[in-house]
């Protein structure tokens, strides 16, 4: 039996063998990326905050908000970047994270996109949180790009990331938490610098596919 996670593994006996094989990318195509940025020119680059996933309310996007307006009070120059498309039968949900985010100074919505990679070359932390957690590949693109993760600590996330190595992983409980890791990271750059390059060896050493 195959399961793509560690936490993916019941605690009652299997009748066969269990195999971890995760999830992978091809790491060197996010890596060297060299393009103007995306970004909504407003932002400050040094500050550059950003998530990839689908507007949904598994992906938990309310509480990266919440996260947001604790890190604009200490950190007014930083900002979220959200990009992914919202499911028509997910109107509801976008409407009530679009009126949340017009009370924050920094939230930018940018839909779908063919192509992350401009977005990952200018973020400097990428922010993650999803329930329940599976095995994801964006966190994987982001460690490729060199973007520190700070994610919840629930699925194949913990199998990703060593906590305080290439990025954090925090309760799902508690956006005071995010923010104070994420803060951390915009505040030191050559804390960044060392998480950032902990990310690209993780990524060459243990998780990257298709180097042959």
């Amino acid at each position: 039996m195959i399961v793509k996670y560690r936490a993916g593994i019941k605690s009652e006996p299997y009748p066969c063998p269990v195999r971890v094989i995760p999830n992978g990318i091809d790491a060197r195509i996010y890596q060297n990326i060299v393009c103007a940025s995306p970004l909504d020119p407003t932002f400050n680059p040094d500050f550059a905050i950003g998530t990839c996933c689908r507007i949904a309310p598994v992906k938990r996007l309310e509480f990266l908000l919440e996260a947001q307006s604790l890190i604009e009070k200490w950190l007014p120059f930083a900002s979220l970047t959200i990009v992914g498309g919202v499911h028509p039968l997910e109107r509801d949900y976008w409407d009530d994270l679009h009126s949340r985010s017009q009370k924050l100074r920094n939230v930018r919505f940018v839909g779908a996109v063919p192509d992350v990679r401009p977005y990952l070359a200018h973020f400097k932390v990428f922010v993650m949180v999803s329930e329940p957690g599976g095995c994801p590949n964006a966190s994987l693109e982001a460690m490729a790009a060199g973007v520190p993760v700070v994610a919840t600590r629930s699925g194949g996330a913990i199998d990703q990331i060593e906590d305080g190595k290439e990025g954090y992983l925090v309760s799902s409980d508690d956006p005071h938490e995010m923010a104070q890791k994420v803060a951390q990271l915009l505040v030191s750059p050559p804390y960044f610098r060392k998480l950032s390059l902990n990310s690209l060896r993780a990524m060459g050493l243990r998780i990257q596919i298709g180097s042959g």
